[in-house]
């Protein structure tokens, strides 16, 4: 509960998801009584086909059709409320109950949330107004007895929540499954994206699916139709239109290298779309790894695509990059991924 959420509530006419009490159940006066109004509100709110949590207010007044927020002295400790209906409902009813302060005023709260029970709740005891097996719902602002049809239907909404129950107990395991493999820096990007651009579309995240499909197939060369979405891949690379070949035996680390170069005239440092395939990109730091940072990488490309008012007539430059770069690359791309199912996460579950 928050101000906005109760500020909603009690601006809200009492409905089949929503009562209003002006003083809380007296179980020291009158026991039997009282105990079968709470038994029966739970039973009601329960049965009742929603899509959201139902709420009993506590410590609010209606005169004549208008709400007055009126707070409460006391209210129970929730282990006394589950504790008496504990074996006056079966199955088992779902719900919590807690004090709320408003504006210096406190108020009673039990909150019944859509839970996917096995059948629909009934009391195995006769309690005042309340008959053994009986199936209570919420009709409107007041509850009643359920006809058959209403019975079916219940039972029927509690078997959707269930297989919904289930759908998403396998989503949760396949979004921690993928959380796991892209946090484990021995698993290929490529196969932990594999299976996030799956999760993507189950769940409805155009943005994430597009990612994981560009990340997986490549990028085109036009940078501008992505923007800022494609920013994880630039990368500042070492151009030159010359053509040149490197000593296979220089002692040299990439990043040295890269440096030294850019000491040379007709050497510039240049920010480049790398558009490739997460496969490629692997396959560059593999290629840079086994030989042990003492290697670049070398791409060819119409300098057009780095200088476009270059007027040379199919002119090339040659870019040189090292493992350095590739790996920070390979990591924004990660904490992207990471981060998408984290928020699918929390978002679903």
């Amino acid at each position: 509960m928050n101000d906005k959420l109760f500020e909603t509530l009690t601006r809200s006419p009492e409905s089949s998801i929503l009562d209003f009490k002006e003083r809380c159940f007296d179980f020291a006066g009158n026991k039997e009584h009282e105990d079968a109004k709470l038994v029966k509100d739970i039973l009601s709110f329960s049965n009742t086909i929603r899509e959201e949590s139902a709420y009993i207010i506590f410590g609010i007044a209606e005169n004549q059709g208008k709400i007055e927020l009126t707070g409460i002295t006391g209210f129970p400790d929730d282990a006394i409320l589950q504790q008496k209906v504990k074996d006056k409902i079966f199955p088992r009813p779902k719900f919590k109950s807690y004090s709320y302060v408003y504006q210096g005023l406190t108020f009673g709260v039990i909150e019944i949330p859509v839970h996917a029970h096995t059948e629909p709740l009934s009391s195995p005891i006769k309690m005042k107004g309340i008959e053994i097996g009986k199936v209570y719902l919420r009709q409107g602002s007041s509850s009643s007895d359920a006809t058959g049809r209403e019975v079916i239907e219940i039972s029927k909404w509690f078997e959707s929540l269930q297989i919904k129950l289930s759908s998403n107990n396998i989503l949760a395991s396949q979004l921690a499954d993928a959380i796991v493999v892209l946090s484990d820096r021995n698993q290929a990007l490529s196969i932990g994206l594999s299976l996030c651009i799956g999760l993507a579309i189950k769940l409805n995240n155009p943005d994430f699916e597009r990612f994981c499909y560009l990340e997986l197939t490549g990028y085109t060369e036009d940078f501008d139709q992505y923007g800022s979405f494609a920013d994880h891949r630039i990368m500042d690379v070492v151009a030159t239109p010359l053509s040149i070949r490197l000593n296979p035996n220089f002692s040299l680390s990439g990043d040295a290298l890269l440096k030294h170069m850019l000491t040379k005239e007709h050497f510039s440092e240049e920010r480049f779309f790398f558009n490739k395939s997460i496969n490629e990109v692997e396959g560059a730091i593999s290629f840079l790894r086994e030989k042990n940072d003492k290697a670049l990488a070398a791409y060819e490309i119409d300098d057009k695509l780095m200088y476009p008012e270059s007027d040379r007539i199919n002119g090339k430059v040659t870019l040189y990059m090292g493992l350095s770069m590739f790996n920070n690359m390979y990591e924004r791309i990660r904490k992207i991924a990471l981060k998408n199912l984290l928020d699918m996460q929390r978002s679903q579950f």
